[in-house]
């Protein structure tokens, strides 16, 4: 009897012994637990509203500047065509917009008996004018290349067209004369021609009117050479002459070559040459000029730098030990700037190596404030 009680209240102090241990570790997991919670917890509250920030590298990289405007094409060289003498227009023989060869007639006159009379007394013998005409052509060719280089002003040009065309007229006064058909004026036409392939831009005269000597007839534009004149913002210094640009709108895309930059109240001008088919005089295009740099360079966002009384910053995001762990916090960084285009600024000194800095932030910062990194697996290991 002894013996079985004493086995019984073994059993049952063993029994108690093992359930101690386990309310030990329950309590022991219980309070382990709690202090995870408080931790996250706490974590979570101290970083509640700390500024949440968004980080970027800098980069080596080049400006890629780009500007747009508007410009409308115009015919890059038109010749203004005169009547040598005065008389009555009796046929207009060709339309604005008509494309035209050299010497074809565009416009009929009929002379005056005045004019008759001093065609009489002008006439040369036919073969010395078609050897002037033959130099005048040969000097009009050596004056046009001169004029699209810049060498000579346009009003020299004109002039040299002016003697030429003088020449044509004087040549058809000729052949009216040796032909003895003076007398009958329905036939005595006096033709003004065109003196290059180019397109009728404005006929200056109506049919039956009568003008005088040295009035102007049409007006001519070299077939598919055209011009813009467009103005750029002041700032801009990397359009120059012989630039390539391009310039679309609705209907179709050319090219066009900058031969111009020229200084203006409040910008620059430049002019584009354009040869195409597909243009028309009038038309208006968004032109646009783009560059890369030369040389590589550190770039930063625009976005990324700030400006105080002292000059430029970025802040720079960094990691360091806090109550609760690993924080991020930003450090104001002087830097001196560069160039920028619209998207990059070239920062020419002030970083010697690239800690990533901030981009975007919900609040305002500081220096050596703590802050919530929004991708910070971007840059930090965990």
């Amino acid at each position: 009897m002894n013996e079985k009680s004493e086995l019984s209240q073994t059993k049952l102090n063993s029994g108690k012994s093992r359930g101690s241990v386990w309310n030990l570790k329950n309590i022991g997991t219980v309070i382990f637990t709690l202090l995870l919670l408080l931790i996250f917890a706490s974590k979570t509250i101290y970083t509640y509203h700390l500024p949440v920030v968004t980080a970027v590298s800098p980069v080596n990289g080049k400006l890629e500047k780009s500007e747009t405007v508007k410009g409308i094409v115009e015919w890059s060289d038109k010749v203004n065509l005169y009547a040598e003498t005065g008389g009555k227009v009796e046929e207009i023989l060709v339309e604005e917009g008509d494309p035209v060869i050299k010497g074809q007639p565009l416009v009929r006159l009929s002379p005056t008996k005045e004019d008759l009379a001093a065609g009489r007394e002008k006439s040369y013998e036919l073969r010395q004018l078609e050897q002037e005409i033959k130099n005048a052509e040969e000097d009009l060719g050596r004056l046009e290349v001169l004029y699209r280089e810049g060498a000579i002003a346009k009003n020299q040009y004109d002039t040299a067209l002016r003697n030429l065309q003088s020449l044509y007229n004087k040549k058809e006064k000729i052949l009216l004369d040796y032909q003895d058909s003076l007398a009958n004026l329905d036939q005595d036409m006096l033709i003004v021609y065109a003196v290059q392939d180019s397109i009728i831009v404005d006929i200056a005269v109506n049919q039956g009117e009568i003008i005088k000597s040295s009035q102007l007839v049409a007006v001519c534009g070299k077939a598919q050479q055209y011009e813009m004149i467009c103005n750029i913002s002041l700032d801009n210094n990397f359009v120059s002459a012989g630039d390539s640009c391009e310039l679309e709108n609705s209907s179709h895309t050319l090219d066009g070559i900058v031969t111009r930059v020229t200084p203006v109240d409040q910008g620059k001008e430049v002019t584009i040459a354009i040869q195409s088919e597909e243009a028309t005089a009038g038309e208006t295009f968004d032109v646009t000029f783009e560059k890369e740099s030369a040389e590589s360079h550190i770039l930063v966002p625009n976005g990324a730098l700030n400006m105080d009384s002292d000059g430029y910053f970025l802040y720079q995001v960094k990691q360091r030990d806090g109550m609760l762990g690993k924080e991020f916090y930003v450090e104001k960084l002087r830097v001196y700037i560069g160039d920028e285009d619209h998207e990059n600024t070239v920062i020419s000194k002030g970083i010697t190596f690239f800690e990533p800095v901030v981009l975007l932030s919900n609040k305002g910062l500081s220096n050596g404030e703590t802050v919530k990194l929004e991708n910070e697996g971007d840059f930090f290991a965990d």
